[in-house]
């Protein structure tokens, strides 16, 4: 049995995989694929089941600048045609889905634990500039109070200057 290692991508987190990427990967041909997915589709829609929720057409440029067929499959469109072919290729999947959305909440765990330090810088950061403006307006008020306490004075020296000397 061909040991079958599959490639998903986590796009807008959503976990996807290319229909060549899926044939590649589970050795099927491609065309057989997009055959696959188009019988798959008929029945879905039989079954008023919404296609793009499993699979959706975007097609490719090949190596000869053609514009070829290939679909950008889902989870859910990945395990339903896996379940369409070889139990192994199924329960090599659905293992490797666990293993990746399990990375996938490990990365948010640590985007989220990113976050949380940047808040802490900023809300540490906030308290620093807090602390530095109640310090200057200390000053500002505290150098205030000796200029009006030196105009008080100068000004008390000159009243008696004035009643002194007659200025």
């Amino acid at each position: 049995m061909k040991n079958i290692e599959l490639t998903i991508q986590n796009v807008n987190n959503q976990i996807t995989m290319t229909s060549r990427e899926f044939a590649e990967k589970s050795g099927k041909k491609h065309d057989n694929v997009l055959k696959d997915i188009k019988k798959a589709g008929t029945a879905l829609d039989n079954a008023s089941i919404t296609n793009h929720v499993f699979f959706n057409a975007v097609g490719y440029v090949d190596l000869k600048g053609e514009k070829r067929p290939e679909y950008l499959m889902t989870k859910q469109g990945v395990l339903l045609m896996a379940a369409m072919y070889d139990i192994a290729v199924n329960a090599k999947l659905i293992l490797y889905i666990a293993t990746l959305e399990q990375k996938v909440l490990d990365q948010q765990k640590q985007l989220l634990e990113l976050k949380q330090k940047e808040f802490d810088r900023e809300r540490e950061h906030k308290m620093i500039v807090e602390e530095m403006y109640r310090r200057d307006t200390e000053r500002f008020r505290s150098v205030c109070d000796r200029l009006d306490a030196q105009e008080k004075t100068r000004k008390k020296k000159t009243t008696v200057s004035q009643r002194v000397f007659g200025f």
